[in-house]
């Protein structure tokens, strides 16, 4: 025992043992995604267009994450399936952010609390399987710019974290732009008062942040000298407007009574009604009708715990959902939500005070903290101007985290006893995240939206042609089908705008369609029976199909 004693505790305590070993976490609780997944609609089918056109002719919309775009781009080089890269460049992005969080840990808490901390992201659905990986790539380039602090203690850490920040603001998500402000604020202000001192040269002061800038700045202009040849203030304009019209719709529809349907498609008459215009940025909005922009920020606050919670825990209390998709709802949710209050009202002053982070004149991890608080404040103006859901809490969740971490640490050197059933705590957690079912669950896996890809990718020749538009359950496989942004019309809303007596083909003519995706949700349709019988009336011809008559793909010229 003695000796495997010896043997096996320098093994333990390596760093590398950390990262295979959160690595090997991340793997099992990801298990199967590559079977059960579905790709996703909305932003991801977007994005997957716009790596194509990146790869293709070397260029992108500036406007639209471009840093993102050219890295998914480059997995073009490897496949042109649009399943494989969408699970590729999702495992990647899980991979990497669990190495990125645990070395953020471990440069923050002792090895033990940061392995705990780092299993808690990797464990949870909510990270590894958020709804859009843009969201959830936009926190490699904040942990980055945290880590540079770490590494690299003094002006030059805090340079480069400004730099990292100030990449993360342009190219992902404008939203992190008051990270940046906010580390340049502090980084910059204490270095001067430094520098006044006489303890810091005045040219490692210009050197230590001007570098870093000056590269930053050379890489955002090289993505935009690659973008479009675009108006890249009316594209930045569009975008804002946009996604105004859609978040404002969204939580709009959650409050009041008069928004049925789709909050996506009714937002332009709503921001009619509302700010006399569908094209308003959230400055315009503001100054249009204050009170309404008010009414939006004070039911984003008040949805931010429920946003939280399901960050920390997967979970909600209940009441509105902040997030795009349903998430799991419990009362009992509050029993550890206010734990972790207690633990971090009375363990993270003790340890503070343990870490001797106070006062900012240490080099260590003081500004590591700094730099985690400043990239959490991106997060806090986004649920401001935005919504609180998971996505937009990634960063912040992960700097609550730490924070339990050092008030975990502090508890313990306040009462030592305490280490021992917070281990054996520790075990049970990590036990139960290996013995709990897997998200991605043998069984039956419909995957549609990955169906009609697949039952339309053999004719991808026939999105090449002029006036094309599709219809079919899931109009967004036309972006993965056909890598265009041709016309495409769910079958749902075919059926809803029909006339009175109206045929199926007819519709079909009447709305300029020339694809036509029948599925096995829509192909016991009463309106199907006698365009299924004889598409050839209305000038259609089926081109492929299921052998048990379960799908149909028809086509007609325009």
């Amino acid at each position: 025992m003695s000796a495997a004693r010896a043997f096996l505790t320098p093994l333990l305590r390596a760093p590398l043992t950390s990262y295979i070993a959160i690595l090997l976490l991340q793997l099992k609780v990801v298990w199967g995604m590559w079977w059960y997944k579905d790709l996703t609609a909305g932003d991801d089918s977007n994005y997957f267009l716009r790596a194509w056109n990146w790869f293709e002719s070397g260029r992108s919309s500036f406007a639209w994450s471009p840093l993102y775009t050219y890295l998914y781009g480059l997995l073009f080089r490897f496949s042109s399936d649009a399943y494989v890269l969408s699970i590729a460049q999702r495992l990647i992005i899980d991979f990497v952010l669990a190495v990125l969080v645990l070395a953020l840990m471990r440069h923050l808490l002792p090895a033990g609390v940061a392995w705990m901390a780092a299993a808690w992201w990797v464990v949870l659905p909510v990270d590894f399987n958020s709804l859009y990986e843009v969201h959830l790539f936009a926190v490699i380039p904040l942990l980055l710019g945290v880590l540079c602090a770490l590494w690299k203690p003094g002006p030059w850490g805090r340079g480069m974290a400004t730099a990292c920040f100030l990449i993360a603001g342009v190219l992902m998500r404008q939203e992190y732009l008051p990270a940046m402000l906010c580390m340049a604020a502090v980084g910059i202000g204490w270095d001067a008062v430094q520098s006044a001192s006489g303890k810091l040269r005045v040219r490692t002061l210009a050197g230590a942040y001007g570098l870093p800038l000056v590269a930053a700045f050379v890489m955002i202009g090289v993505f935009f000298e690659h973008s479009f040849p675009l108006d890249v203030a009316l594209e930045m304009r569009a975008k804002n407007a946009m996604n105004t019209c859609q978040l404002y719709a969204f939580d709009y529809q959650q409050r009041a009574a008069d928004l049925p349907g789709n909050p996506w498609t009714s937002c332009k008459p709503l921001m009619n009604r509302v700010f006399g215009s569908s094209d308003v940025t959230v400055p315009q909005a503001l100054l249009r009708n204050p009170r309404a922009m008010l009414e939006h920020v004070a039911w984003n606050i008040r949805e931010m715990p429920a946003g939280l919670q399901i960050a920390l825990f997967n979970v909600r209390w209940g009441g509105a959902n902040p997030d795009y998709r349903e998430s799991p709802i419990s009362p009992l949710i509050w029993i550890p939500s206010l734990a972790l209050m207690a633990l971090l009202i009375y363990g993270l002053p003790l340890g503070i005070r343990g870490a001797n982070l106070i006062p900012l004149t240490s080099e260590g991890v003081t500004w590591g903290w700094v730099a985690l608080l400043c990239a959490s404040g991106g997060a806090m103006t986004a649920i401001l101007m935005a919504n609180a859901r998971p996505a937009t809490l990634f960063i912040l969740a992960i700097g609550v985290r730490a924070a339990v971490g050092l008030a975990v640490c502090g508890v313990i050197r306040r009462w030592p006893r305490m280490m021992l059933p917070g281990s054996a705590a520790a075990i049970l957690l990590v036990g139960a995240a290996l013995l709990l079912p897997r998200v991605y669950q043998p069984g039956p896996s419909p995957r549609p939206l990955m169906q009609a890809y697949r039952r339309l990718t053999p004719f991808r020749d026939l999105f090449r042609g002029p006036n094309v538009s599709l219809v079919a359950t899931e109009s967004d496989v036309v972006q993965f089908a056909g890598y265009c942004r041709c016309p495409s019309v769910r079958f749902d809303e075919l059926r809803a705008g029909m006339k009175p007596g109206e045929a199926l083909g007819d519709a079909l003519n009447r709305r300029g369609a020339t694809i036509f995706l029948t599925d096995e949700r829509t192909i016991g349709d009463g309106a199907l029976r006698d365009f299924l019988a004889n598409p050839g009336a209305y000038r259609w011809q089926k081109i492929a199909g299921g052998v048990s008559g379960d799908w149909a793909l028809f086509h007609t010229a325009r």
